[in-house]
């Protein structure tokens, strides 16, 4: 009997985990498997989580709004060159900041709202809807 050559076992580990990898999240999640041998499948897990999507705006004495170019107000020429904090807002606490820097560029009796969502598991769930001035101080 001959020994099996080193490039047949290769291939044959090969395609077992292949089929390993593709068979595991059909099995969990089209045929309703319950093994722990096998994951189910996720694109992303948490990833994401906490980003917010912000939109900021100035209104105007007449009531209309002009959006507002975030990068341009703080002196950003090109947005990924900015630092990181006003690339990318992570968390109520990031885009309250950001406005604070907003309002302190426009001066005393500026009038900055922001459209806001935050990034969920269960979704997109709204922080902000442009009904406060964020350059008011906040009530007690």
């Amino acid at each position: 009997m001959r020994p099996v050559p080193l490039r047949t076992l290769r291939l044959a580990a090969f395609v077992a985990l292949v089929a390993y990898m593709a068979f595991g999240p059909c099995y969990r999640q089209v045929l309703g498997g319950r093994s722990h041998v096998f994951r189910s499948w996720r694109m992303f897990s948490g990833i994401g989580i906490g980003v917010v999507d912000a939109r900021f705006a100035e209104r105007l004495p007449d009531g209309s709004e002009r959006r507002l170019d975030r990068f341009a107000v703080l002196g950003y020429r090109d947005p990924y060159r900015a630092p990181r904090a006003v690339r990318r807002l992570a968390g109520r606490d990031a885009t309250a900041e950001l406005a604070r820097r907003l309002c302190a560029a426009f001066g005393a009796g500026a009038d900055v709202r922001a459209y806001s969502r935050i990034a969920t598991a269960g979704g997109w769930e709204p922080l902000d809807d442009g009904a406060r001035n964020l350059c008011e101080p906040a009530a007690p």
